[in-house]
């Protein structure tokens, strides 16, 4: 398959008052899916909301592992990495 899925990312983005997960292409938020989204007061602040915000990455890249799986035939290994620089949320 020319079009693997080792092509593609999960990316995470703050945008307003919500955490916003995305599926695109590696290297490009260009037309990224998205595919979940958190308030932000619930991912971001104190101990309870970090607990909080790791389970809801793992549960989406549990999601887009088993997506992955029947189509590879392998299960991908999800490895957290920082954005970009071109692609944080400037302050």
């Amino acid at each position: 398959m020319s079009d693997d899925i080792e092509s593609y990312r999960l990316a995470f983005r703050v945008e307003g008052k919500w955490w916003v997960a995305y599926c695109g292409r590696a290297g490009t938020m260009d037309g990224a899916a998205e595919v979940a989204r958190i308030l932000m007061s619930l991912v971001d602040g104190n101990e309870a909301a970090e607990t909080t915000k790791r389970a809801f990455i793992e549960v989406l890249a549990a999601a887009f592992a088993d997506m992955a799986e029947p189509i590879t035939g392998e299960r991908p290994d999800m490895q957290l990495q920082d954005a970009p620089e071109s692609e944080r949320r400037r302050q």
